[in-house]
């Protein structure tokens, strides 16, 4: 099989002589790309890639099979177009399939690739249907609400709060031309059912939407033969912002009453100064350790390293994948309950759920795994079992490749 994969993250085409473990961009996508494409080409696949960037250059050092176009977010650019025909015909692939273009593709791209060959679209968040990208109202609820209008008239986001009044007004009619575009789409893949739910809502037809849940790059690892450490080391991995759930961290960590227990917090953020003034507020500054950005290998080593993983998304995650990767790792996990998260997690099997937004129920939930080891070693090998079971990258690639054999079945019928 020949697939051509189509996105706008920082990930570029391994060459196949790269290693296995070669580090690509340390975004979520552009994580799950590098792993895709290895197991890809496992399987015996060619793979190649058309990436958008929007100031995209002659790439002289590029393995074969790989291209770089001008994003067509802010204009029309006919040249892209015809490069991107150009490259269709040249590659000539069996299915092509897409990820999360919504700013990098014109609707009358993708419903021109559509006719053109099998097309099979990840979504991997919900950036088209919501106009902060994050599913929460003003006052911090979670929002269920289609995108559109409603969203105007009751307050959630008001005109010109990104690019002046003109400006936003010509981007929310421009995003609703090309989300009627995604509605059109053969076949949509999504990493939960709660983003199938959410693209229901707003009315895209639920026949053509798969659930494919993400994978684990650590799943084979052997994440049973250490057991949990000495250090009760709680880890919290992600974005420095406020909606991904720092300052929840802090505050629950301030509530702890166990006192032999340290915190790392990798990533980076512009949340970051806020954060280290709570800690400092709260006089955590011994315990609470920001690390920064980290690489795979360094990644693999604190989850290693950690007693157990903490998420406290304040957005509804599509999957929240940093809390499986840790369960690679026989680590349980404590976050809030909603989004895609809730699909992975059974509260009291292999972590804890916690009300949304309840920073003093989650420290209490974190204590009560510090106060007793047996339990969070019993929860981990419970986390573990379904990263084994559900969560590997050829699960995976076996649930995308009937998802690709739809795609050439609609297509063949569609030019009969």
């Amino acid at each position: 099989m020949k697939v051509l994969l189509v996105h706008a993250k920082d990930a570029r085409l391994p060459s196949p002589s790269d290693p296995p473990d070669r580090e690509g961009g340390n975004g979520g996508i552009s994580v799950h790309l590098t792993g895709l494409v290895q197991a890809m080409r496992d399987r015996g696949w060619t793979v190649g890639m058309i990436r958008f960037v929007e100031n995209a250059k002659s790439v002289s050092d590029a393995p074969a099979h790989y291209y770089e176009l001008r994003s067509v977010y802010n204009r029309v650019r006919p040249g892209v177009r015809r490069s991107f025909r150009e490259i269709l015909k040249r590659e000539d692939p069996d299915v092509v399939h897409v990820h999360s273009v919504f700013h990098s593709m014109s609707a009358s791209m993708l419903d021109e690739l559509a006719r053109t060959k099998p097309l099979v679209y990840t979504l991997h968040d919900v950036t088209p249907i919501c106009y902060w990208s994050t599913k929460l109202r003003r006052d911090g609820r979670l929002c269920d609400a289609p995108v559109g209008f409603t969203c105007l008239t009751g307050g959630c986001y008001q005109l010109g709060a990104c690019h002046g009044a003109v400006r936003d007004v010509y981007r929310l009619v421009r995003d609703s031309v090309r989300l009627a575009g995604h509605r059109r789409l053969p076949v949509m893949t999504v990493p939960s059912g709660y983003l199938r739910k959410q693209l229901i809502v707003n009315r895209f037809p639920p026949e053509r939407i798969r659930v494919v849940p993400g994978f684990s790059r650590f799943a084979d690892c052997n994440g049973t033969s250490s057991g949990l450490p000495k250090n009760k080391n709680i880890l919290f991995v992600g974005r420095l912002v406020v909606e991904k759930g720092i300052l929840e961290v802090v505050r629950a960590l301030g509530l702890l009453r166990a006192m032999d227990w340290q915190a790392t917090i990798i990533g980076e953020g512009p949340a970051l100064a806020e954060a280290t003034r709570l800690v400092e507020e709260k006089k955590l500054s011994s315990r609470v350790q920001f690390v920064g950005p980290a690489s795979p290998a360094e990644l693999h080593r604190h989850y290693e390293n950690c007693f157990m993983m903490v998420m406290p998304s304040l957005i509804p995650e599509s999957f929240g994948m940093v809390g499986v990767e840790a369960m690679s790792f026989s680590r349980p996990v404590v976050a809030y309950a909603s989004g895609g998260v809730t699909e992975w997690m059974q509260d009291e099997v292999n972590g804890f759920l916690v009300e949304h937004g309840n920073f003093r129920r989650l420290a209490e939930r974190m204590d009560r795994l510090l106060a007793d080891r047996d339990l969070a070693t019993r929860m981990g090998h419970s986390g573990r079992e379904q990263v084994s079971a559900r969560f590997g990258v050829r699960h995976h690639v076996d649930l995308l490749e009937g998802a690709f054999q739809e795609a050439a079945d609609r297509f063949a019928r569609a030019r009969q």
